[in-house]
C-alpha cells in the first residue's frame, strides 16, 4: 500500500480547489459570454459546489472518517441525516439544470453546458475527500513477532 502523507494530500486538494475555480469561472461564466444575472448554470454550478463540501464533511462525520472536534456536535447519525439532505438538494439542482432550458431559466443551452453543476458537485467531493483524509496510522509489532 501507497503511503501518502497529510501535506501531500492537503496540496493536492487545494490544486483541486483552485481548477475547480478556475472551471467555474471560465466554463460557467466567459464561455456564457460574462452572463452574471440570470446565469442559472453558474448559480447552479456554486451551489453545488458548496454543498459538495457539505455533504461529504456529514458524511464523513456518519462513517466515523473523521476525527475532527468541531464546535458544533453532530452524532454518526445526524451526520447521515444532514448528508443526505443535502445529496437531495445538490440532486435536484442537478436536475434543474438540465432542465433550464425546458422550464424556461435559460435558452440556447447543450448538454456540455448543463452538465456543469454535476462536473463541480463531483470535482469538490473529491477535494473534500483529499482535504479530510486522515493520516495512516504506523502499525507497532510486538516483541513477539512470528
Amino acid at each position: 500500500m501507497i503511503k501518502i502523507s497529510k501535506g501531500l494530500l492537503s496540496f493536492l486538494s487545494g490544486l483541486g480547489f483552485m481548477g475547480l475555480g478556475f472551471y467555474i469561472v471560465f466554463f460557467t461564466f466567459i464561455e456564457m459570454d460574462y452572463e452574471l444575472l440570470g446565469n442559472y448554470i453558474l448559480l447552479f454550478s456554486i451551489l453545488t459546489s458548496i454543498l459538495a463540501f457539505a455533504v461529504v464533511y456529514f458524511l464523513a462525520i456518519a462513517f466515523s472518517f473523521t476525527r475532527r472536534e468541531t464546535r458544533f456536535h453532530v452524532d454518526t447519525t445526524m451526520g447521515g441525516l444532514i448528508g443526505g439532505f443535502l445529496t437531495m438538494v445538490a440532486i435536484i439542482l442537478m436536475i434543474l439544470s438540465f432542465r433550464a432550458e425546458s422550464l424556461g431559466l435559460m435558452e440556447g443551452l447543450c448538454t456540455l453546458d448543463m452538465i456543469h453543476p454535476v462536473i463541480t458537485f463531483f470535482l469538490t467531493a473529491a477535494c473534500t475527500i483529499l482535504l479530510l483524509w486522515p493520516e495512516e496510522q504506523h502499525e507497532e509489532y510486538g516483541s513477539n513477532r512470528l
